[in-house]
């Protein structure tokens, strides 16, 4: 399970601290405080003093890790959910309201979920790339290139580990289908071509590719669910509730994106 207190680094709570408690000097011992109390720092993480500051002093987003910054926008998308009645749909042309907030509150009120979706997204803002060598049969190795963003390399890896291995590539599967729908559609509506996908491909309408990314997110999400590494991670319940509700986290995100992200997406994220 995803605890801020712990995972957040030193430098953003203090960040944190100084915004919200300028005059406390005492950095180790907030630093003390704030690492063995979860629930003081999720209440500072969804002050809206903390929002407003970063949007009125955009350059500080250097300042922060990816992690706070989308841990305080979760957080303040929630807020204004809960006094709106709607969301937004775009289009190439059109902004449509969809009365669907109080559906995607729902989803973001369950335990752990901004949590995920916060460290999610900081996730993909580096992308690694490495190599790895698997077996064939006996005697007969093969390098296999993976990259965080290539479902494919991720597909062929987890089927020749162990099952027990293959968690990490699932979730992260998963993880890529809900990241491209939320935060950059426009790479599935662009594309004229049939994309490559778990060694299949794709349709080339926009629409079906769209339902291909969301099938394989709950598939993979609920396949990484029932695995014993979810368990132990305490994932369990939060990787089932994300496949039961893709579409809703897909919509998370859209809005966040609507909201917060049209003009930073770009310097926030290497170009999928």
């Amino acid at each position: 399970m995803v605890k801020m207190s712990k995972s957040l680094s030193d430098s953003d709570l203090i960040f944190i601290s100084k915004i919200l408690m300028p005059n406390y000097k005492n950095k180790d011992k907030i630093l003390k405080i704030l690492r063995q109390d979860d629930e003081i720092v999720e209440k500072m993480l969804s002050d809206e003093r903390l929002f407003k500051y970063l949007a009125s002093n955009r350059d500080q987003y250097i300042n922060i890790s990816p992690l706070l910054l989308f841990a305080i926008l979760l957080r303040n998308l929630k807020k204004e959910l809960e006094s709106s009645s709607y969301t937004q749909e775009n289009n190439s042309r059109y902004s449509i309201p969809i009365f669907d907030s109080k559906n995607i509150l729902e989803f973001l009120n369950k335990e752990n979920m901004l949590n995920y979706l916060a460290e999610m997204l900081a996730s993909f803002t580096r992308i690694h790339s490495y190599s790895t060598m698997y077996k064939v049969r006996k005697g007969i190795w093969r390098r296999l290139k993976l990259n965080d963003f290539d479902i494919d390399s991720l597909v062929r890896y987890s089927r020749n580990i162990d099952e027990r291995l293959r968690f990490r590539p699932f979730k992260k599967i998963a993880d890529i289908c809900l990241f491209i729908l939320g935060i950059f559609p426009e790479y599935i509506e662009t594309h004229d071509w049939p994309l490559a996908f778990g060694d299949r491909k794709l349709a080339s309408l926009p629409e079906i590719r769209k339902i291909g990314f969301e099938n394989y997110g709950k598939y993979y999400y609920k396949t990484a669910a029932e695995m014993d590494t979810a368990y132990a991670l305490g994932l369990h319940r939060t990787l089932e509730d994300l496949s039961e509700n893709f579409i809703l986290a897909e919509k998370t995100l859209r809005n966040l994106t609507i909201r917060y992200l049209k003009f930073q997406k770009t310097n926030l994220f290497p170009s999928p």
